[in-house]
Order: structure tokens, then sequence, then C-alpha cells
């Protein structure tokens, strides 16, 4: 009875523990019937606690499969998300038991480890103790690991993950063998729970890492967003006071043209094509109904005049009101800076143009980016092949791109011709942001 008593208490507060971990990710879920479905689909764990036959895999197997069922019940769309968090929630646990299924703590764990000698006093403290230590390891995980932030996870994740499981697999295979030898010694239990917190600290301090770098990542891309942004809003002002100086002149050159016609001066046709001259760089204000957009692309444009580059953009990117400023100007400043690079080599000058172009269609915005290039492209594992001397470099810019589009469910394909190298982007016009990751190709 006391025993069957300890499997029901455990199992609550399993469940209340996985409840409280997910919550960052699950708080904002609406309707409210999704978190009791969630929670009902955690009671799906009851054979780990009362059924003895099952083996060490298919207990694993189980808690994976009911924490990432509750996480989809619970409306959480990204698959990644989802299964990154269920095998977490599962090492964690095993770290926990591992802990306890030392020699010297595995009594504990069993709640038959005497204290004082009454039976409920000492289960109760076993009890205790146990949970302390669950509570701790999930306590520094959530600490360390921003789970509503987790968007999008890196190789590296994967395979500091996957060590993990194989390490928590071999303490629990390797601790009934030595649990069965005579002369337990305190060494080997020691051991045991310094490779277990080993573990639960490398992930967590792995994980806080990688969410820094990306932070970073993002600020450093946000400032340089800002600074276009006020670069933007200057030029504009300065456009502004060119527009009302030209305007207050314009009777004066008028009157001037007008008496060099009159006077038959051949100097007219100089002096309108200067005219036309000043008037060149408000041809090429670039307007998409995105201010911070319009600042990069701005940017963009004035690099390319400066490589001799003919850069046109026809882009009104108002259908996409659902993309974050931020991944708008990854997209297009990105696929622009690889258009760039590739005009750059193309001799003579005259042949290096760059065309952007937007199209809504079906509920779709298609942005296209052509660009003039030597040859034609070499692929290299779904990647333009670089050129460049670091090639740890290769392919990051589109890879950038491919992050951003996954948030949106986009798709980006890339054709290679003679001379020519285009890129095609597309952005489900209404569609929010879900980071599955399933749709680039």
């Amino acid at each position: 009875m006391i025993f069957e008593l300890k499997a029901v208490l455990q199992m609550l507060f399993d469940l209340a523990v996985v409840f409280w971990f997910f919550r960052p990710v699950t708080s904002q879920i609406n309707p409210a019937r999704r978190a009791v479905a969630a929670q009902a689909v955690l009671l799906l764990t009851f054979p780990l606690y009362f059924v003895s036959g099952l083996t060490f895999i298919v207990r694993i197997l189980i808690r994976f499969a009911v924490y990432f069922a509750a996480l989809t019940v619970s409306g959480v769309r990204s698959l990644l998300r989802n299964v990154y968090l269920s095998a977490l929630v599962s090492i964690l646990f095993m770290a926990c038991q591992n802990i306890f299924f030392s020699p010297k703590l595995v009594d504990i764990y069993r709640g038959t480890y005497r204290f004082t000698g009454v039976r409920s006093v000492d289960l109760a403290a076993c009890i205790v103790i146990q949970w302390s230590v669950y509570i701790l390891v999930f306590f520094y995980i959530r600490k360390m690991i921003k789970l509503d932030k987790l968007q999008r996870f890196e190789p590296v994740e994967w395979m500091v993950a996957a060590v993990a499981l194989i390490t928590e697999v071999y303490i629990k295979q390797a601790l009934p063998t030595v649990s069965s030898t005579e002369g337990e010694h305190i060494e080997i239990t020691i051991f045991s729970v310094i490779l277990n917190i080993v573990v639960v600290a490398f992930l967590g301090s792995f994980e806080r890492y990688i969410h820094e770098k990306q932070r970073s990542e993002e600020m450093r891309l946000q400032e340089v967003m800002n600074e276009a942004y006020f670069k933007n809003l200057e030029l504009k002002k300065q456009r502004d006071e060119d527009v009302r100086r030209l305007h207050h002149d314009m009777k004066n050159h008028l009157l001037a043209i007008e008496k060099m016609a009159g006077s038959g001066d051949c100097r007219v046709t100089e002096y309108i094509g200067e005219l036309a001259g000043t008037l060149e760089p408000y041809e090429s204000l670039v307007e998409t109904g995105n201010e911070l957009l319009n600042g990069i692309l701005s940017e963009k444009q004035a690099l390319a005049r400066t490589k001799e580059i003919d850069l046109e953009i026809q882009a009104d990117c108002s259908g996409l009101k659902a993309v974050s400023d931020m991944d708008l100007c990854t997209i297009f400043g990105n696929a622009l800076d690889n258009a760039i690079e590739a005009c750059e080599k193309v001799e003579p000058a005259e042949e290096r143009v760059i065309r952007v172009r937007t199209e809504s269609l079906a509920g779709q915005t298609f942005i296209t980016f052509m660009n003039s290039c030597t040859g034609t492209v070499a692929m290299e594992n779904g990647l333009p092949q670089t050129t460049k001397k670091d090639k740890n470099m290769h392919g990051i810019g589109i890879r950038s791109i491919k992050r951003a589009l996954e948030k949106y469910g986009g798709t980006l394909r890339m054709k290679s011709e003679p001379d020519r190298f285009t890129l095609t982007v597309m952005i489900p016009m209404s569609g929010q942001a879900t980071n599955t990751g399933d749709h680039l190709s």
C-alpha cells in the first residue's frame, strides 16, 4: 500500500513539474481548453509508475511520446521545438533518476532508507529529498534556458542533446551492474552523482551560450537596422530640403533655358543635361512600404552605385505586415549582398546588373533577385559555391535567409543560368510566424 501511494505521489509530482516546466511555451496558447487537454495527455505516463515489466528503452520512448503529444495538443506548432523540448525533459528525468540509482542512494529512491525507523516518516523524508533534487535540476535548466525564446536550433545543439542522452543511457545501464557488486563504495556513488550533475550543468550552460550568441547577433542586426533607419530619415529630410530649393530655383532655370533657346545658344543642351542630373537621385528613391527596409535598400543602392552596378528595385512589401522588420531586412540585405559580390566580378562594368522585383499572387508574395555573374554559378550542397578564402563563411547569407523564412512557412529557390543567377523567395502574405522549419527547399 505504501509503495502504491509513493507511485501515485511521484506521478502527480512529475506531472506538476512537467506542466510548470513547459509553462513559458504554453502560457500564450488559446483557447484555455488546450491547456486542459495537454494536462490530460500527460496522464498517459501512468505505465511508468505502475507497470514494472517495461524495459528501460520503452520507458524513454513513452516519456518522449507523451511530452511531444502534450506540446502538440497544447497548440505549440513548431515540430522541431516540440521534439527538442520533449527530448530535453526526458533527459532531465533520466539524470534525476540516475542520481538516485547510484549504490548509496538507491534506497532513497525506493523509499526504504532508514532515517528514524518510523516507516511513514522515513518514506516522507525520502520523498522530500528526491523531490528537492528534481526541483533543483528542473529549476536550473529553466533558469538557464529561455524556453519561450527557442526559435531555431543549430546542428550543434542536437549533437549536444544526443551526447547527453547517450551518456544518461550508459549511466542507467551501468548502475544496476555496479549496485549488484559487493562492497558498494561511496566513490562510485560520488562519481555517478557528479557525472549526472555535469551532464545537466553542461546542457544548461551550452544552451545559455547559444541563446546569448543568437541574442548578440540579433542585437547587432538591430543596431544596423536602426542606423539604416535613421540614415534614411536624414536622407529624406535632406532630399525634401533639396526639392524645396529646386522648386524655388526652377523659375530661374526655366528663364535661363528660354533665353539660351531664344538666342540659339548651343549650351542649352548641356544646361538641360546638368539640370536632369540634379534630378536623378530622386528617381532612385526606394519606396517599399516599410521605412526601415527603405533605409537598408537605400544603403545597398548607394553601395552598388560606387561599384558601377545598375541596381533597380521595384518592391512592394505592404502585403507582408506579418513579417518582422528584422526578417525582411535579413532577406533583402543578405540577398543583395550576395548579388553585389557576384556583380563585382563581371566585366565590363556596363554588364553589372541587379534587378529586384516583387509580385503578389494567390495570397503569396514572390520576391525575385536577379543578378549578372561570370559564367554559371556552381552549386555545392544546395548552396552557391563560394570563392571566398574563408570557407567557413560559405552559405551564411543563404542560411540566414532560410532561418528568417522558416518562421512564416516561406520557400527559397535558386536558379543558375549562363551569366545570370536568380534567387526567388515566396512568403505567405497573411501567415503568422509558425517557426516550423518544414517548408524550406
